[in-house]
């Protein structure tokens, strides 16, 4: 079906911690997706990520990537990139302390078998039984951690720590955090000037004024809060 649609998908592996998709069209262009996941310390892995848009041969962006085209604030395309990472990201964080508990360790030296505890039976599932082979077989059973590392902790069901962007991210980030500090500025400045109107002025002005420059201090407070957490649940994902 995609290839009718001119959409001829790849995806590339390469050793030991990037992966390349590549969605090319018909016209010429391309979308590039660059993952890098280095692992940091059992159970933790630091990911970065680059989406690069290439412009078919008419000068075009391909159909129905023009969302993925639009100049965004660095800050943004940091804090929406939680939209998509936690989709998978607790699946993820459980599968590999299930697994662990079940006798296979993801780390240099491990004898476990993966293939003994999972049941992958779709196409799609080859890249992943592919980079497991490689793992087993060409990484000598997994990461090689340092001498000293932390033991692989236990499964996390508190989901503000789960879902935490905070500490895994903006903590961390300088644009960020600077993103961050101006806009409990603007919110404060925005509850500033809701409570003088509603003090100073009557009737309407001070109902709708007063109103309005609340409503848009409450809308940056949830985008501070992206800032500090995004949960995510397939139950309500509709």
């Amino acid at each position: 079906e995609q290839e009718k649609e001119g959409l001829m998908p790849e995806m590339e592996f390469v050793p030991p911690a990037r992966v390349i998709q590549r969605s090319k069209f018909k016209s010429g262009g391309q979308m590039i997706l660059a993952l890098y996941s280095a692992p940091t310390k059992p159970g933790w892995v630091r990911h970065i990520g680059c989406n690069i848009i290439v412009k078919g041969e008419d000068g075009k962006v391909p159909e129905g990537l023009a969302f993925f085209s639009i100049p965004m604030p660095m800050w943004l395309t940091h804090i929406t990139a939680s939209l998509f990472l936690h989709m998978d990201m607790v699946f993820l964080h459980h599968q590999e302390k299930i697994l662990a508990k079940k006798g296979y360790l993801n780390q240099k030296g491990a004898k476990g078998d993966y293939f003994k505890h999972v049941h992958m039976p779709t196409k799609q599932d080859t890249g992943v039984s592919m980079f497991r082979r490689w793992l087993q077989y060409s990484c000598d059973g997994g990461v090689p951690w340092a001498p000293g590392a932390q033991e692989m902790p236990p499964r996390e069901h508190d989901k503000d720590k789960l879902f935490d962007v905070y500490h895994t991210h903006t903590e961390n980030c300088h644009v960020c955090k600077t993103a961050l500090k101006n806009f409990k500025r603007a919110r404060f400045v925005l509850f500033a000037a809701a409570f003088g109107v509603a003090a100073f002025f009557k009737g309407l002005t001070a109902l709708f004024g007063g109103g309005l420059l609340a409503l848009g201090g409450l809308l940056i407070g949830k985008i501070i809060n992206m800032f500090y957490h995004y949960p995510f649940e397939h139950a309500y994902n509709d």
